[in-house]
């Protein structure tokens, strides 16, 4: 069985996201990951893109120093891959995850 994230009523979500429900089965992190940055794509409502980034706000405030300066050289470093055109498609990026021993 194909690991699976579906996300329900997704148009209608509340302040306290009542309303998403999330199915995760036998799923690691990465492709956690790939699959809920899916879904953020191809969300049209300006409304759930803000709140998703609000609840993202609100626990990386928790986040250990250490691991929060790793993340920001990270965003800096792909930052500046964005700026020299060093880009990914979707499709490419999948392959190349796969390519890896661990997943």
């Amino acid at each position: 069985m194909r690991n699976k994230l579906v996300f329900k009523n997704i148009s209608s979500i509340d302040t306290n996201f009542k309303d998403l429900k999330i199915v995760l089965l036998d799923m690691d992190l990465q492709t956690k990951k790939l699959h809920f940055i899916q879904e953020i794509l191809a969300a049209s409502n300006e409304k759930i893109i803000d709140k998703l980034a609000s609840v993202l706000r609100k626990e990386q405030q928790n986040i250990d120093p250490v691991l929060k300066e790793k993340l920001t050289k990270r965003i800096l470093r792909a930052n500046e891959d964005i700026k020299e055109d060093k880009l990914y498609s979707r499709k490419e990026a999948e392959v190349k995850i796969r390519k890896k021993p661990d997943l």
